[in-house]
């Protein structure tokens, strides 16, 4: 059974409608009935609120296991899409068959776009549920430590099995500034700048300032990206880009920054002085060729 229909079941049997519900939650009903039918799913944040109102679990909303940690059975048969998956993803991630799960439906050999979709509809709901989730109580510390390893695996994998672009003349480098961590944003930014045919280099975090001038300079760097999840390191954020300003070469390489610490905060962004943002990974892949365009414009500049 998917989330919605198991949603629905558990609002009819607490007796509720679907305007009852959305009253709860403060969304319109159309929204109630959107997630009922499998045409969006909730966010993390109201998938909480939503076993709150209904009595039950996050567990038991989300994967189907009631409180004693018995798995429900439901008739509906196997996904046969990415979106199918999405549902009871998390639970394939916990319970270590989250690549058989998902191979079943994609086979061994994978398009650039497909790749793409696994990193926007699975992996990177995943994460953000898995973090809110633990916030919640619902997740223990290992178990948010283990899905995080298990999707950086996953990623990796199908990475290696996807079929990407032609190289293009681009080389990106993938930074953490100061104290950031979590590093599994970037490596999926730098996935999606792979797809595209771009050369990437992943340096996470703790790179001097000498060590990262040199290395934009001996592999002709024209993008540097950083990804906050906190905006505690902001600042951090903001000194790496004066010292990348410092190196910078008729005007490159360029600097992207985005991650949640960007979430509704302009203030933020223009005081930050990077020379592109990106909220989500789905806005920072549909921009990549804008980037580019701005690479090739410099180099025309550079060279008259």
């Amino acid at each position: 059974m998917d989330f919605g229909t198991r949603l629905k079941q558990v609002r009819k049997a607490r007796k509720m409608t679907q305007i009852q519900l959305a009253e709860l939650l403060g969304v319109e009903q159309s929204a109630i009935s959107n997630y009922e039918n499998g045409l969006r799913m909730p966010g993390a944040s109201t998938v909480v609120q939503l076993s709150s109102h209904l009595g039950v679990t996050v567990d038991e909303l989300l994967i189907g296991v009631n409180r004693d940690g018995v798995e429900e059975t439901f008739p509906g048969g196997n996904p046969n899409s990415i979106i199918d998956l999405k549902s009871h993803f998390l639970k394939d991630v916990l319970e270590g068959r989250e690549l058989s799960a998902l191979q079943n439906i994609v086979g061994d050999t994978v398009t650039g776009a497909v790749m793409a979709e696994i990193i926007h509809e699975l992996i990177e709901p995943a994460l953000r549920l898995t973090g809110d989730l633990w916030e919640a109580g619902e997740l223990q510390e290992a178990e948010e430590h283990l899905i995080s390893e298990r999707l950086a695996n996953l990623l990796s994998t199908m990475g290696n099995l996807t079929q990407k672009e032609p190289p293009r003349p681009y080389t990106a480098l993938f930074v953490l500034p100061g104290a950031e961590e979590h590093a599994m944003a970037l490596r999926m930014a730098a996935e999606l700048f792979s797809l595209r045919g771009w050369k990437t280099l992943f340096v996470g975090r703790s790179v001097p300032v000498s060590g990262l001038a040199n290395v934009v300079k001996d592999k002709s760097v024209d993008l540097i990206v950083m990804s906050l999840t906190m905006k505690g390191h902001v600042n951090s954020a903001a000194l790496l880009i004066r010292a990348v300003d410092s190196f910078r070469r008729e005007g490159l390489p360029l600097v992207l920054v985005g991650g949640e610490a960007f979430s509704g905060d302009d203030n933020t962004r223009s005081d930050l002085g990077a020379d592109f943002y990106a909220q989500t990974l789905k806005d920072l892949g549909e921009m990549i060729p804008l980037y580019e365009r701005e690479i090739d414009s410099i180099r025309q500049t550079s060279k008259l």
